[in-house]
């Protein structure tokens, strides 16, 4: 099952409870989902990792590692422009 359709049949299940009841579901499930994500992650590391000293490493880590475990691609991350 798709991320989408998953989603479109908890709405449709829970068509008659309050709309933040519904999002609180889908809070706490994207917070376990990250959760699981970030472990295994740390469990698929090289054990010599270190902790990344920027948001732009993380970024970077995220992009080039965490992106090829799970999605098999890897991204390329450019700054954002000021405005």
């Amino acid at each position: 099952m798709t991320y989408g359709a998953f989603i479109s049949k908890l709405i449709k299940d829970n068509q008659h409870r309050p709309i933040e009841e519904v999002n609180e579901k889908l809070d706490k499930m994207g917070y376990n989902i990250g959760t699981r994500i970030i472990d295994e992650f740390f469990a698929k590391s090289p054990p010599n990792r270190g902790l990344c000293s920027s948001f732009r490493e993380t970024v970077e880590v995220i992009a080039k590692d965490g992106f090829k475990m799970f999605l098999g691609v890897t991204c390329d991350v450019n700054p954002i422009p000021h405005a």
